[in-house]
């Protein structure tokens, strides 16, 4: 069960890492992940600033996520300690506090 949910944890770190490379590769903002439904891509006024500012930090925390991930996966499956599975729980939910700041503060920044 819980390595179901880790499995989903680093696939969804996949998905942040792989559209913060989309947005700096192609220029195009992926909005599904990046921008609120109240937002709308043309509101942006600066989208490369916007994909410049928001690259570094997305990938960042997509990255975290992977690794946090991986390593609860690891802690369930040796059985290495609890402190261990907690400390990548808390590591996750930092990190989705995070993402949730930079993209609302890149949101508040460029519309």
């Amino acid at each position: 069960m819980y390595d179901l949910i880790d499995f989903v944890c680093v696939f969804s770190g996949m998905y942040l890492a792989y559209s913060a490379i989309t947005m700096k590769t192609k220029g195009e903002i992926v909005a599904n992940v990046v921008l609120n439904k109240s937002v709308s891509e043309n509101a942006i006024k600066d989208k490369q600033g916007f994909i410049d500012y928001i690259y570094g930090k997305l990938l960042l925390i997509g990255i975290i996520i992977i690794l946090a991930g991986a390593a609860d996966i690891a802690n369930n499956n040796m059985h290495i300690s609890s402190l261990v599975g907690l400390a990548c729980f808390l590591v996750y939910v930092g990190a989705l506090v995070a993402y949730s700041m930079v993209t609302k503060k890149a949101v508040q920044k460029f519309t």
